[in-house]
């Protein structure tokens, strides 16, 4: 697999087994156009590393890890229980998870300006598929200089960002399938499975 650019990811490694891709071979792929500045509302990301890599938060989602990202494209939710538009987003978040369940690992951040109980109790009641950490400090978060939430990040398989926005946009959707289709190592990956099973 390519090292992504400024050091590993440990959220976008693939396991060992995966297929290796090239570093060209992301710069060839056919990413979706960015997000518009205009519809940002945090510094613009899109097209470089992951900032800071995940992996310190605390776990919420019973049999799920960090490990469960591996080689997999990231959807990064940052959101929070008193956000109306991230609620409202969590569904069209979990049919995307189901859609692409092994190429694919929605990963839900919580933590601003909330503490874990309440997130934890907003979780028992909501049965979403996908991972939930808790980051009291939300360090990735503000890297972004973000004034609000929900933000997403859509990360490429090499940890590059590759959309950044609200997941309530209407092309949101079409942008995540498009990351997934052009992403080099589920490209790999999905070759390789249907050669083992014709």
């Amino acid at each position: 697999m390519a090292e992504p650019a400024g050091g590993g990811c440990p959220l976008c490694a693939a396991k060992g087994d995966a297929p290796k891709v090239e570093a060209a071979e992301y710069d060839k792929a056919e990413w979706p156009a960015h997000n518009p500045q205009r519809n940002l509302y945090s510094s613009d990301f899109q097209g470089k590393p992951m900032p800071m890599a995940l992996g310190k938060e605390t776990v919420l989602s019973g049999d799920l890890t960090h490990k469960d990202t591996e080689g997999k494209v990231l959807v990064i939710d940052f959101w929070a229980t008193w956000c109306g538009p991230c609620i409202a987003a969590a569904p069209k978040l979990e049919k995307l998870q189901k859609a692409h369940a092994d190429n694919l690992m929605v990963v839900g951040v919580a933590g601003l300006n909330e503490d874990q109980n309440a997130v934890e109790s907003y979780l028992k009641g909501h049965d979403e598929s996908y991972l939930q950490l808790f980051d009291p400090d939300m360090k990735v978060f503000k890297e972004f200089d973000s004034t609000g939430i929900p933000l997403v990040l859509v990360v490429s398989t090499d940890g590059v960002i590759r959309w950044m926005g609200n997941p309530l946009q209407p092309e949101f959707e079409s942008i995540v399938n498009a990351v997934v289709s052009a992403d080099p190592l589920i490209q790999a990956k999905n070759k390789t499975a249907s050669k083992a099973n014709p």
